[in-house]
């Protein structure tokens, strides 16, 4: 919807006022005409995905916007959420980082002149449309959690939450960066942080210096011994390790790999967040911490692959963080030897969980029982 110029006895894209008698006639779409003339039409607003196909969520707004009004449409095009913005590429980010299951598409209209009582007015017209107020603010606790961070009892969980988070926006064609708000990650709360690339020349040059990182790397076959092991857990995993991509960020390396046991078995891909303290700790490098982590899952019997909505009984294996699998498995942590060393390495646990807390002061974590990680 673009602008129309501004009229006599009326504001530019503004609430209606009264027009004198010697102004000239005024259409009857016109946002300046008087409130009896029905408001804009819901349906008369274009229908755009939040995720462009470009792979960024960049909303084009007509030059002077300083607030909008907007619908959000679930993957079944069903409004979930009708609410304002003065800056609607940082609302639909939130948004699709609050809700991303049902934050698929919108509807915008878009003011030059911020003008709050004609926009509730606009939304008051838009639920009319409707037949109903969409559940996102019909529900009280729907409209919480469209206005306000995610909310979880540790920064360690809220972390977790925003790296499955993250691929499954990346497997719906998510391109641009996207980081999590580091203070309210202190707060054990999760939401977006504000972008700094908000023009398409950013954008463009941001994706094309992700890409420069995502350079593939080595590939590294993996035997992994836990001797003693259970019955039920494997005593030795095999497999070989394709390193695609080790990206640097804010905590430490975002690790992208592809796995293939031995014996030719599938392959699988996987996301691995290694913290900065954890491979610092190990005195190692995060594909090296990456490689172990995969080996211990193996060892569990873990199934490599995972598809839609995952219960609270599995793990996430295609996007998981090293942390996640030491709070799982707490004996990953244990202590062991480096192959070809003497030495090893101490990492020493700062947050606790239930039960554990009871049981364990510190941990101590290596690379496992790796007794060989060679270059292929």
């Amino acid at each position: 919807m673009f602008f129309l110029p501004p009229q006599r006895g009326s504001t530019f894209f503004g609430r209606a006022r009264l027009i004198s008698a010697c102004a000239p006639p005024q259409p009857a779409r016109l946002r300046g005409a008087p409130l009896t003339v029905a408001r804009n039409e819901l349906e008369s607003c274009p229908l755009a995905p939040v995720i462009d196909p470009r792979g960024w969520v960049f909303p084009v707004s007509p030059l002077g916007t300083n607030a909008s009004i907007f619908a959000v449409y679930d993957a079944s095009e069903r409004v979930q959420y009708i609410g304002f913005s003065k800056e609607l590429r940082t609302t639909l980010r939130l948004l699709l980082c609050r809700r991303p299951e049902l934050c698929h598409s919108y509807r915008a209209y878009h003011y030059a002149v911020l003008d709050q009582q004609d926009m509730m007015m606009q939304r008051d017209a838009w639920f009319a449309e409707l037949g109903a107020k969409p559940p996102g603010n019909a529900v009280a606790t729907e409209t919480a959690a469209w206005q306000g961070a995610r909310q979880f009892g540790s920064r360690e969980e809220a972390v977790a939450a925003f790296a499955q988070l993250e691929a499954v926006l990346r497997a719906r064609g998510l391109a641009e960066d996207l980081e999590a708000d580091e203070a309210l990650l202190a707060e054990g709360k999760l939401d977006a942080a504000p972008s700094a690339c908000n023009t398409e020349a950013a954008l463009t040059a941001a994706v094309a210096r992700r890409a420069a990182a995502d350079v593939p790397g080595a590939s590294r076959s993996v035997v992994a011994d836990f001797p003693g092991a259970a019955k039920e857990h494997a005593d030795r995993v095999s497999f070989n390790v394709f390193f695609q991509s080790c990206v640097a960020t804010n905590g430490g390396h975002m690790v992208d790999v592809l796995l293939t046991p031995a014996g030719g078995a599938s392959s699988s891909t996987h996301r691995i967040i290694v913290g900065r303290e954890y491979s610092q700790a190990a005195g190692c490098s995060a594909e090296e911490l990456a490689a172990h982590a995969l080996a211990w899952l193996l060892h569990r019997r873990v199934p490599m692959q995972t598809e839609g909505i995952l219960t609270n009984a599995q793990f996430p294996v295609n996007y998981f963080a090293v942390s996640q699998v030491e709070q799982w498995w707490p004996e990953f942590g244990a202590r062991h030897t480096l192959p070809g060393a003497s030495k090893f390495w101490r990492f020493n646990r700062i947050h606790k969980y239930g039960a554990e807390a009871e049981r364990f002061d510190s941990l101590m974590l290596g690379p496992g029982h790796l007794s060989e990680l060679s270059a292929a």
